[in-house]
């Protein structure tokens, strides 16, 4: 089991944007109008808020891929994971710098997630999944053409 995290640039794009939730919350509390008639349905409202912009401000701890034995596992860090059996995969596009969909066997749909590893991170992940399904294409996509 081999745990691969985000890259540096996008930690701070993801803090950043925490933060701002954190900020629109402060909003909300001190300039905010009364939401709600009922004092527990406004407490309820700041919690859902509260928990919301804390969703993000840790997202660059939580948002992690997890190569396990049989299946590959993303947290998305906003409460989200997908489990992606190796067998199941027929092919993978990817752009370094947004997504990478893995097509499923089964059926014509894909699971998208977003592309917020390193390249070298990337690269053994594509290795790994090649080395536990050896029919699996990869190929670049590239975004500006489309």
């Amino acid at each position: 089991m081999k745990k691969f995290y985000i890259r540096e640039d996008v930690k701070k794009r993801y803090l950043f944007d925490g933060f701002t939730a954190l900020m629109i919350l402060a909003i909300f509390v001190i300039y905010g109008q009364k939401t709600f008639n009922s004092i527990t349905l406004q407490l309820l409202f700041y919690f859902v808020l509260f928990g919301y912009a804390m969703l993000h401000v840790l997202k660059f701890k939580t948002c992690r891929l997890i190569l396990k034995k049989d299946e590959l596992e993303f947290h998305s860090g906003m409460l989200s994971i997908k489990k992606i059996p190796y067998k199941d995969i027929r092919k993978i596009e990817y752009n370094p710098e947004i997504l990478i969909r893995f097509y499923l066997k089964k059926d014509e749909r894909y699971i998208r997630m977003l592309n917020v590893f390193s390249d070298s991170d990337t690269e053994e992940i594509f290795d790994y999944i090649k080395s536990k399904n050896k029919r699996v294409n990869i190929d670049y996509i590239d975004i500006r053409n489309k």
